[in-house]
This record gives C-alpha cells, structure tokens and sequence, in this order.
C-alpha cells in the first residue's frame, strides 16, 4: 500500500511539473507575444473612446519586443500624446 501510494505521489508531481513546463513556456513563448499584440491592436481599431483606445495601444506597446513591432505601434500613439 505505501508503495502504491508513493508511486502515485510521484505521478502527480511529475504531472504537475509538466503542466507547469507547458504553461510558462507557452506564457513566454514568442508566438504568444505576438497574438496578444495583434489580439489588443485589432481591438483598438474597433474602440471607439479615445481614453481606452490609448490603453490598448500602450499595453500593446509595452508587449512589443522588438523595435520593428513598436514601430507601428508608436506611430499611431504619437498623434495622440505629442
């Protein structure tokens, strides 16, 4: 009995680091970077309050990584905070 239990002790932590694994490498996965970028930037096209408009063009901002990403993004921004 105690060694099936340990046995299936074990099994659940290994499960449990795996699903750890999975999610911080999806969390920090480029490709995810870049999903929630476009996802926000979309939605700031269709909002139409200028205030929350800002808020999704400087969270997608601050998600960009690469110069070649902020680029776009500080170009619709520079209208608004110049």
């Amino acid at each position: 009995m105690d060694t099936n239990s340990s046995v299936i002790a074990r099994l659940s932590q290994t499960a449990r680091r795996a699903l750890i694994r999975c999610k911080d490498a999806a969390r920090y996965s480029p490709l995810t970077e870049t999903l929630l970028r476009t996802g926000i930037l979309a939605q700031s096209r269709f909002t139409g309050s200028k205030p929350e408009r800002l808020n999704l063009l400087t969270r997608a901002y601050r998600l960009a990584e690469s110069a070649r990403a902020r680029g776009p993004i500080q170009r619709q921004l520079a209208p608004d905070l110049n």
